[in-house]
């Protein structure tokens, strides 16, 4: 189901004048996206650190909020009544004393407050509260580069034209923002899947001659009519002693213009930041997914497939990897190094540091209960903790496919504030058909560069 800003504003009940959006160009409003019912409209309130039309809002507000010192005494009294009653240090009669003081100031705080936001109100011609956001997966605001680039000047100095055309999906802004005033090193994590639908096919033969087919990505023929009922995994399992051959047909001759940028955007981000770029190509994590479905099999016919199915995956690899360079003799300023399963030293190092984050992690067992699918799972969302990792970078900008809003979200519960992570998200591109994502679409409509 395709979408846009303007028309999710609609779905909300929102007048684009009651939103943030009123100056956002036209061409943000109206990029075709496909993030599901997962939109909502929020109080301005919620996303104030991460819009700088917002900060300025907020800003107004503080130096009316200032000017008033009765206000401020009745803030700082409260705070010293509320720290005596949870000290306990006192008799109970002061106590009682001390709570009916804590009412008090608390009603004299919010009765100067419905005060001072009339003229807050009054000051900016509108409630700025009352102004809506809208929020993607309840992770990440929907911006554009215009308003980032307001908050971060160094983005006037990015070399992406294009970025301007579609919307952004953003979150822990001022994370970023903050790194950058205090002159700390930042880390940038991201890049393409190693190959989407309708690219990896495997053939299953039969001992009646009969060849079935099951997309590699998906376990199923998901763009197909003739999808089986079972799964990859649940028919090698169950017809184990009739398959007799398993063929891996690679079709992937190229990367799509999706996966060129996903590239060019960590080099032309990581340009204007000086940050360090690591780039995850999980072919690890796709080994991981073809043993799940492929563990049914006979064990010679196992490890004949899985070989040949990692040969194929190296061939992706080597695609990419040499694009990754061309690109980035473009950024000669940018160090950066890529883990992929032949950087064997990379990926000991990154399951090394990992392990004390997931060893007794009561969270890891929350992601998900798809049986032989954890792991691989695990490995998507905790490398964007590779600049932390290798680098030793805490300020990270996770820029990367809107698809991945949660690996993101469930990366920072992990590492439990040891990393201060930034999404700068980016829609997924339509095919050809202009219908699909180019991930998702029939190989025909892939628009591989």
């Amino acid at each position: 189901m395709l979408t846009t800003v303007r028309e999710e504003l609609a779905k909300k009940g929102t007048d684009r004048q009651e939103s943030i959006y009123l100056d956002t160009p036209e061409s943000v409003m109206d990029y075709k996206l496909t993030v599901g019912d997962f939109v909502e409209s929020v109080s301005a309130e919620k996303a104030v650190e991460d819009f700088n039309v917002l900060q300025e809002y907020y800003a107004t507000q503080m130096e009316v909020y200032a000017q008033c010192g009765e206000y401020n005494r009745s803030k700082e009294r409260l705070r010293a009544v509320k720290q005596q009653l949870k000290e306990k240090k006192v008799s109970e009669e002061q106590m009682l004393a001390l709570r009916q003081e804590r009412k008090e100031i608390s009603k004299k705080i919010n009765q100067l407050g419905e005060e001072l936001e009339k003229q807050v109100e009054a000051q900016l011609g509108f409630a700025w509260k009352g102004k809506k956001v809208l929020c993607y997966k309840n992770t990440v605001f929907i911006s554009w580069i215009e308003d980032l680039k307001k908050r971060l000047g160094q983005l006037e100095k990015l070399r992406l034209e294009h970025v301007k055309k579609h919307p952004l999906f953003i979150s822990n802004l001022k994370a970023l923002e903050e790194a950058v005033g205090y002159g700390e090193q930042i880390g940038m994590v991201g890049g393409p899947c190693l190959f989407g639908m309708d690219e990896v096919i495997i053939h299953i033969g039969m001992e009646d001659g009969r060849e079935i087919l099951f997309d590699s990505c998906c376990g199923r023929r998901c763009l197909n009519e003739d999808q089986t009922e079972e799964t990859l995994e649940q028919f090698t399992a169950r017809h184990r002693e009739d398959i007799r051959s398993v063929r891996i047909e690679n079709r992937k001759n190229g990367i799509t213009r999706q996966e060129y940028d996903s590239i060019r955007y960590l080099f032309a981000f990581a340009e204007v930041f000086r940050a360090r770029v690591v780039i995850p190509l999980p072919d690890i994590s796709y080994f991981k997914y073809a043993s799940s479905d492929l563990h049914g099999l006979k064990e010679e016919l196992y490890t004949e497939s899985m070989e040949r199915f990692k040969e194929e995956c190296f061939r992706i690899s080597d695609l990419y990897l040499e694009y990754i360079e061309t690109i980035a003799s473009d950024y000669p300023s940018v160090e950066y190094c890529v883990l992929h399963a032949r950087n064997e030293k990379l990926v000991s190092l990154f399951y090394e540091k990992r392990n004390p984050y997931i060893e007794n992690s009561g969270y890891i067992q929350k992601i998900t209960n798809i049986s032989g699918k954890k792991d691989s799972v695990i490995d998507y969302i905790t490398m964007l903790a590779l600049p932390y990792y290798v680098y030793g970078t805490k300020s990270i900008v996770q820029l990367d496919s809107v698809d991945e809003t949660d690996s993101g979200r469930k990366c920072n519960k992990i590492h439990k504030g040891d990393i201060r992570l930034t999404q700068i998200l980016y829609p997924e591109y339509l095919s050809r058909d202009g219908k699909h994502t180019i991930y998702n679409s029939a190989f025909e409509y892939k628009d591989y560069r």
